[in-house]
């Protein structure tokens, strides 16, 4: 019997891999949920820290990468190795887009030369790519994540000022200096894409909130691991270092509260003028943040 060629063995990894990508606005708690899913041993291997913009591009895919997309595959050399072997795939199925190609192989290099058991990948920008998503991985599971549009106003603003203040290059945050409107704006849009995405896909797709996953983290975890059909995720550590690591009153530090900024607390770092005018502004919306939980 022949061995399969690569193509088919990406094509056959594209249709059995079932990849959990966690998606929503900027700022609203994706790097967190993404770190916390990922302590699990299904995700063991899996460079969690860093994002990918793999959909971003339609073309070039090689022209000028970003960090972040070369870091998840191991850094600028492996980057290279993987743009040397992707020229050396040929026969690809009928009707794929370059971009699928691209992004599969992407994956597959990823999944094949530094041993992800299974991917997880968190870009807050793929909320916009999600048929994409689901076109090239049919058994993907999504997670998009919800916070109130205040309380991303403020980590936005602190983030900013931090930045600013460790002198670093309007490169690496311009886009964090967005006005609160505009924020609020791209907030709406973010929570627009994951509504209909759960109408759409809805028995692999999910919505939770930041509020919910920071104050009652036992039963978020609870809801997200029946979603992924995984054991119960436990707020806790999934090892002897992450456990050295906690705070003197044993907190998980990845949900420690005085970190975190949520709910009245944040809402209130806002001047009331502000506020007032972005829920005239988004009535709807803000509104939909009033008295509500998720999902």
């Amino acid at each position: 019997m022949n061995s399969m060629t690569i193509t088919e063995e990406i094509e056959r990894f594209a249709f059995h891999q079932r990849p959990l990508f966690v998606v929503g606005m900027e700022r609203s708690g994706t790097s967190i949920l993404t770190k916390i899913i990922g302590r699990e041993p299904k995700f063991e291997g899996v460079s969690y820290d860093s994002e990918t913009f793999v959909f971003r591009k339609d073309s070039d895919f090689f022209d000028q990468p970003i960090d972040m997309t070369t870091n998840y595959i191991g850094g600028s050399s492996a980057w290279e190795d993987f743009e040397k072997w992707f020229p050396s795939i040929d026969n690809w199925p009928g009707g794929w887009s370059a971009k699928k190609c691209f992004v599969l192989s992407y994956f597959f290099w990823a999944h094949k030369n530094l041993k992800f058991k299974n991917i997880i990948e968190k870009t807050p920008s793929h909320v916009y790519h999600v048929d994409e998503i689901f076109e090239f991985f049919p058994q993907a599971k999504i997670i998009g994540i919800v916070r109130h549009p205040f309380t991303v106003i403020t980590s936005f603003q602190k983030r900013l000022a931090r930045e600013k203040e460790a002198g670093k290059p309007a490169e690496s945050w311009g886009w964090l200096d967005r006005t609160p409107e505009q924020v609020c704006e791209r907030c709406k849009h973010a929570y627009e894409a994951i509504t209909q995405m759960t109408e759409k896909y809805e028995f692999n797709s999910a919505l939770i909130s930041y509020e919910q996953l920071t104050t009652e983290p036992e039963l978020t975890l609870a809801q997200i691991s029946s979603f992924l059909n995984l054991d119960v995720i436990k707020v806790g550590f999934s090892d002897e270092s992450q456990e050295a690591n906690a705070n003197s009153n044993g907190v998980d530090p990845l949900l420690e509260m005085e970190n975190l900024v949520i709910g009245r607390q944040a809402t209130s770092e806002l001047p009331l003028e502000t506020k007032l005018h972005l829920t005239k502004k988004f009535p709807d919306f803000i509104r939909k943040f009033t008295n509500s939980r998720f999902p």
